[in-house]
């Protein structure tokens, strides 16, 4: 039983590291903003000024696509983004592959509020 909690305590801590070295080795080049938005399970951003999350709670999640400009999938989720909320404005530095698939996908490493 003890094994067991310290190797679940060891995958844990690894896992946080993973994410704190993730946040400092990124680039202020590979970087973009837009609205976190979470749908059906799936987390997109959302680089559209004219943004209404009330508008995008009401379509399925394919049509975000056809109705908002330059939406991404996030395709990896860092453990730290459990402190944001679908509908905030964010800015997110990733590992600079953009995925052209559609919508386009994007390895996030890190993610800030921006105030609006």
């Amino acid at each position: 039983m003890k094994k067991t909690i310290i190797l679940v305590s060891l995958l844990f801590a690894m896992v946080i590291l993973a994410d704190v070295i993730n946040m400092f080795r990124t680039s202020d080049s590979m970087t973009l903003d837009g609205y976190l938005f979470k749908k059906d399970g799936t987390y997109y951003l959302i680089n559209d000024e004219n943004f209404d999350a009330e508008v995008a709670n009401e379509i399925a999640g394919e049509e975000l696509i056809w109705n908002f400009s330059q939406v991404y999938v996030i395709d990896k989720i860092p453990f730290s983004f459990s402190k944001f909320r679908s509908g905030q404005k964010v800015k997110v530095w990733h590992n600079g592959t953009i995925f052209e698939s559609n919508p386009a996908k994007v390895k996030v490493l890190k993610m800030k509020k921006m105030n609006l």
